[in-house]
């Protein structure tokens, strides 16, 4: 884990982070995501036990074996010195790093432990904080019609000071997670039947956990966008049926999680491809061939009601709201191949005006041809600056220019008085001699901005 200093036009290596695992020879160690507080720097890593990997006789026996011997360990270190990061503690939990959520002190960290005959370190989970303790039979629960003997484990940790709160675990994989104050959704698409999603809830009170309700419902859920919980109703927007046959449909379920009402069906023969929630509405784009934004009225939860759509070439697989009454989606054009298929070209941007939930319509959009971002499919590339107004994604361009046959930039952009402009295009040096860059980012301090490809901080750029 590397720390810089940055000051204004320069970023600097301050200090290294060790988050390896030494006196684990065949260990490989992975850093999944971190968190910054209060002088506390906090590092999800995954680290695989490699001396069940090379092992084809039992990989041959178990498909499960080299996610069998995984573990989540989190790393803390006091970073109130930047320059000397201090080592404080770690806590293992057994399971594959899922997920993650830090609410005041306290992270939850989700991982997913898979079983495991040949690995006798996988049979049971566990927490190790100074000696292994499985987790009780009586902190663990299960989905009801479970197809799996694989479980979900969620530890509460004080990143403070290292505290485990409290260790639960529940038979089923999680699939897509959604975290309040007060309440954690695991969500579980039964993929093998095709016969809908399960949902688990756990309630949060003072650092403690406990499995409180559960349901299945039709269809499969994108991902956490497309959950929402308010006045302690979950609102869940689902795209059910196969390839052709497919619909969507937007449930609201109560505290225990029955069915309070749905919405009639929408989109036929298309999929969710974007769900954005504003207060009592719901807006979602769903693709096949064009791009309909469905506003969904929800003030009434026993009749959610579609309100009005509007349509647009291409489909937007994010949706950012740039004011009460403007979202802009963010996703790629689609264009006809000479054999009639409908193929995903570019990068494009569309301004949605939703003042009028009966009308919605579309102020403007831009298309950047041969030109990609990892924040079509990733909200964390989206950097939204609201002090300046303007928000900021990583590119990639087709280009001749270099080897790598791809250019890398920073533009930033704002939507204002119905239009889209893109303010700035800042080209970005790619680090090191590397054919291709991994999960760029760029973040923001005062007037200037930054540039973050593999792990590196690169280039700066004054933000007039």
């Amino acid at each position: 884990m590397l720390i810089y200093r940055t000051d204004n036009d320069s970023a600097e290596f301050a200090a290294k982070a060790d988050c390896s695992d030494h006196e684990f020879k065949s260990v490989d160690t992975v850093v999944e995501d971190m968190y910054v507080s209060n002088g506390i720097l906090a590092v999800n890593t995954t680290r695989h036990d490699g001396r069940y990997f090379n092992s084809e006789e039992l990989a041959a026996d178990d498909p499960h074996l080299n996610y069998a011997c995984c573990e989540t360990v989190l790393k803390l270190f006091d970073i109130s010195k930047p320059e000397s990061p201090k080592f404080i503690t770690q806590i293992v939990q057994s399971g594959d790093y899922y997920t993650s959520r830090l609410i005041g002190n306290t992270e939850y960290i989700i991982s997913t432990h898979y079983t495991s005959d040949f690995c006798d370190e996988a049979k049971t989970p566990y927490i190790v904080t100074d000696e292994r303790e499985n987790i009780d039979c009586s902190d663990i629960s299960y989905m009801e019609d479970g197809i799996t003997s694989d479980c979900t484990v969620i530890c509460a940790i004080d990143i403070t000071t290292g505290e485990v709160y409290e260790t639960k675990a529940v038979y089923g994989i999680t699939h897509d997670i959604y975290c309040t104050t007060d309440s954690i959704y695991l969500t579980n698409y039964d993929c093998l039947e095709n016969d809908g999603t399960q949902i688990i809830k756990a309630s949060i009170n003072n650092s403690t956990l406990n499995f409180t309700a559960q349901t299945k419902i039709d269809g499969s859920i994108l991902n956490q966008f497309s959950m929402n919980e308010k006045d302690g109703n979950l609102r869940v927007a689902v795209t059910d049926g196969n390839f052709l046959n497919e619909n969507n449909i937007l449930y609201i379920l109560d505290e225990n999680l029955n069915i309070l009402g749905r919405s009639e069906d929408f989109g036929k023969g298309e999929r969710i491809q974007s769900v954005c929630f504003i207060g009592n509405t719901a807006y979602v784009i769903t693709y096949e061939q064009t791009d309909p934004l469905f506003a969904i009225d929800l003030s009434n939860p026993e009749a959610p009601e579609i309100k009005g759509e509007v349509e647009i070439t291409g489909f937007s697989s994010q949706l950012v709201p740039v004011s009460e009454t403007t979202l802009l989606g963010i996703g790629a054009e689609s264009i006809t191949d000479d054999d009639g298929f409908i193929l995903k070209s570019g990068l494009k941007f569309a301004l949605f005006d939703v003042s009028d939930p009966e009308n919605p319509t579309v102020l403007d959009s831009i298309m950047l041809e041969d030109t990609y971002s990892h924040a079509q499919y990733e909200h964390k590339a989206i950097t939204v600056n609201p002090q300046k107004g303007y928000i900021a994604i990583p590119i990639s361009r087709e280009s001749e220019k270099n080897s790598f046959g791809y250019d890398y930039s920073i533009i930033t952009l704002t939507a204002n008085d119905g239009k889209i402009n893109i303010t700035n295009t800042f080209d970005c040096q790619i680090p090191g001699n590397m054919p291709h860059v991994n999960d760029s980012r760029c973040v923001y301090i005062n007037d200037y901005i930054y540039s973050v490809m593999d792990g590196t901080v690169g280039d700066s750029f004054y933000i007039k």
